[in-house]
């Protein structure tokens, strides 16, 4: 041939290529995880529901739970400052469990109001903010070079920003509802939200664990399961805010 075709070439399209195709296999990834988590999440409540009423008295109250649970992390803190550092993390666990546990009982005595939905969910955010923020922050980063506070702070400023405006917006909706009696303006936690919860629980156990050394291989553990909780919590904030239009 004489002439060549004269073909224009992208030197970026391998790049965007393969960028899309990252996008597809994570998303892809979070919809499996999501839809296992989900048949799981079911089965357990199922067989919880039934066993959580019958253990609690009449007096205990599904909101007294959301409560007592957020205030936990005092005695959690104190615990670690006191070099109780195995006691704190079994008084942890217990707290971390409650959360579910408030939600059984509600649905065993079928008390479940939307007040008590929005108090769980900020109950949730209080216990996990003011247990990692002080948690962070005591740890022990002399001498310890930038890798390991940077990769802490790092975990830390990536998840409470959105765990603040999930609160406030999940506050707001409930007070539209009570002044307009308007569902729509409520969109229940996903499996996002749980998966995000569950990923934030551990990267907070292993914290504790690992206190006061940001070096051990227990505070790599603990940043890494708070920063694959972050796309679940962006997720599940983008949900709520689409909602509303």
């Amino acid at each position: 041939m004489l002439f060549q075709p004269v073909v224009d070439y992208d030197p970026y399209l391998l790049y965007k290529r393969l960028w899309d195709f990252l996008l597809v296999v994570v998303f892809a990834t979070f919809e499996f995880f999501e839809k296992s988590f989900k048949a799981f999440y079911q089965r357990y409540n199922f067989v919880m529901e039934k066993i959580v009423g019958k253990i609690f008295p009449p007096w205990v109250t599904p909101n007294g739970i959301s409560v007592f649970r957020a205030f936990l992390f005092l005695p959690v803190l104190i615990l670690l400052l006191l070099d109780f550092q195995i006691p704190a993390f079994v008084l942890f666990v217990f707290a971390a469990y409650l959360d579910s546990v408030d939600g059984l009982l509600a649905r065993s005595r079928k008390m479940l109001t939307e007040f008590g939905a929005a108090i769980d969910a900020l109950m949730d955010k209080v216990f996990f903010v003011c247990l990692i923020v002080p948690l962070i922050f005591l740890m022990d980063f002399t001498n310890t070079g930038i890798f390991y506070p940077a990769l802490a702070f790092s975990s830390l400023t990536l998840i409470v920003p959105v765990e603040i405006w999930l609160a406030i917006v999940r506050w707001q909706d409930y007070k539209k509802f009570s002044a307009n009696n308007d569902s729509k303006c409520l969109i229940k936690a996903g499996m996002s939200g749980k998966i995000k919860f569950l990923l934030e629980m551990c990267g907070l156990g292993a914290f504790i664990l690992a206190y006061p050394n940001p070096e051990s291989n227990f505070s790599l553990l603990g940043s890494f399961f708070i920063i694959l909780s972050a796309p679940f919590a962006y997720r599940s904030l983008i949900s709520k805010l689409n909602a509303r239009s």
